[in-house]
């Protein structure tokens, strides 16, 4: 059983089930709006019908409540606008409230935690799945309170929750992002490590990727390549570090012909060549493995036979996949170092890396960095979906090239700091989850007459001077401990700014 900190009455005495069907009024059907309830907006319309006979739908009004038995314990219920007027399926339940009572109020106090818990406990009568009919509503446990008290509740929990919401959507979650946005940008651009003169600079590595390349051409190892421009100063859209230097992504792939391989087109890999996985069976890569960052997900496979009419296609451990076309594109995944032999199909790119100048995990930072990322796009084809350019115009993309180590502090770095972004970011998540108990706390302030602190309080209700903003901070980075807050601040700014 649950216990309760403050006085209670049964819910029963103030709320009205509303039972009234389209077929026992005079009301045309046609126009009539039918409603649905979620969890996330409540009482919205859906004009889903089960049936073109509306005969048996409940009729809904404004200021009333309509829940779905099964689904009320994830806080599946929704309050109508006081202007609202239609019907919702028979398999809602809708009811209102009695003069003695807030509907407001009682609809807060149903989505919070306190309030899910109670419609858990009422709604499990011990079947395989758990619903809350009326009579079991009228059950719940309401806080013995006046309309007057329930009201002055109801305006403090509004104002913090509406505070809180704001803090969360305006402040919180945005400048996370754009931290992270501005993490890579520095990284990029040489202004997030130090560099060390003692570092082989990327010009030497170049060199001897080039002489490398030429004598590999002269034994006929490799195909000889349509020579490209030279990068001139005007395209540089930065400038570079001691150290670093500008070249094109043609430079730092391997010397394999098919190192940098857009998918196979048209009917060379159709639906038609897939079988069922087997023991000389290979994957096909697609485009979701790129967007989920996953070598792991797809069930498409090919023969032998035809991977091997494929093998310029071929993928192995340490490939890039990158997606290349719609709102997806760009999406990059490094193959995992146990994923299946296989071939990439149409929607994809594959890329090659020569690991004697750039790490890959570089480069994938790199890449999914707004600079990188905005390139892709402008250069994109397509009107209504972007798709990848053309293999010339891939080759001369642009890369800001660090030295070899300096490559890896990087990384190491970035790492640092988008763990130090993600623990941020879970604070602000869990908020939401910290704010549905506001009004359980009100109310523990409204019966204890008088507030206790503590250090594990969501939010300090204390009638003692304190700035409405450090509450607020408070409920917006949950239950995490002043001293560790400006700790992780702390930490952040050192990280940020080390050596800039």
């Amino acid at each position: 059983m649950i216990e309760l900190s403050f006085p209670t009455i049964k819910l029963g005495k103030y709320i009205k089930e509303i039972k009234t069907k389209v077929k026992n009024t005079d009301l045309n059907q046609k126009e009539l709006t039918v409603y649905g309830v979620t969890n996330t907006e409540g009482i919205t319309v859906t004009n889903n019908k089960a049936s073109d006979d509306l005969g048996n739908y409940i009729v809904l009004g404004g200021n009333q409540f309509a829940y779905n038995p099964y689904r009320i314990n994830i806080g599946s219920i929704g309050l109508s606008a006081s202007d609202v007027f239609g019907v919702v399926s028979p398999a809602y339940v809708v009811f209102e409230t009695t003069a003695e009572i807030s509907s407001e109020f009682l609809f807060y106090y149903l989505k919070s935690t306190l309030g899910i818990n109670l419609i858990k406990w009422y709604g499990d009568r011990g079947g395989v799945r758990s619903a809350l009919r009326f009579a079991d509503l009228k059950k719940l446990d309401f806080p013995d309170i006046s309309l007057e008290q329930q009201l002055s509740i109801l305006e403090k929990v509004k104002q913090i929750d509406d505070r809180l919401s704001e803090l969360i959507e305006n402040l919180s979650l945005k400048n996370i992002s754009s931290l992270r946005q501005s993490i890579l940008q520095q990284a990029i651009e040489g202004k997030l490590c130090p560099q060390d003169p003692n570092d082989e600079p990327a010009s030497v590595l170049l060199k001897k990727i080039k002489d490398e390349k030429e004598k590999l051409l002269a034994e006929k190892k490799i195909k000889n390549q349509k020579g490209l421009p030279p990068i001139i100063e005007e395209e540089k859209p930065f400038e570079l570090p001691q150290g670093w230097e500008w070249c094109i992504l043609n430079d730092i792939v391997d010397n394999a012909d098919s190192a940098m391989k857009r998918g196979p087109f048209g009917s060379a890999l159709v639906k038609a060549f897939f079988v069922p996985k087997g023991e000389k069976t290979y994957k096909v890569y697609e485009q979701k493995n790129a967007i989920y960052d996953n070598s792991y997900i797809g069930d498409y496979y090919i023969s032998e036979e035809k991977y091997n009419s494929l093998l310029g296609f071929k993928v192995a451990p340490g490939d890039l996949i990158i997606s290349c076309s719609g709102v997806t594109l760009g999406r990059i995944s490094k193959l995992a170092d146990d994923c299946e032999p296989g071939i990439i199909n149409q929607a994809l790119l594959k890329l090659t890396l020569n690991k004697k100048c750039i790490i890959d995990d570089y480069f994938i930072k790199l890449f999914r960095s707004f600079w990188f990322q905005g390139k892709i796009f402008d250069k994109a084809k397509g009107s209504a979906i972007p798709n990848m350019v053309g293999m010339p115009e891939l080759k001369k993309l642009l890369i800001p090239l660090p030295p070899l180590v300096e490559q890896q502090r990087i990384v190491e770095k970035v790492d640092k700091l988008m763990d130090l972004c993600d623990e941020l970011e879970q604070e602000v998540s869990n908020a939401k989850k910290y704010a549905s108990q506001l009004i359980e706390a009100v109310l523990q302030e409204a019966f204890s007459g008088k507030t206790e602190t503590s250090k594990d309080s969501i939010i300090e209700l204390v009638p003692s001077p304190q700035p409405a903003k450090e509450v607020l901070l408070a409920a917006a980075r949950g239950n995490m401990g002043e001293n560790t807050w400006k700790n992780l601040q702390k930490r952040a700014l050192e990280l940020a700014s080390e050596e800039i």
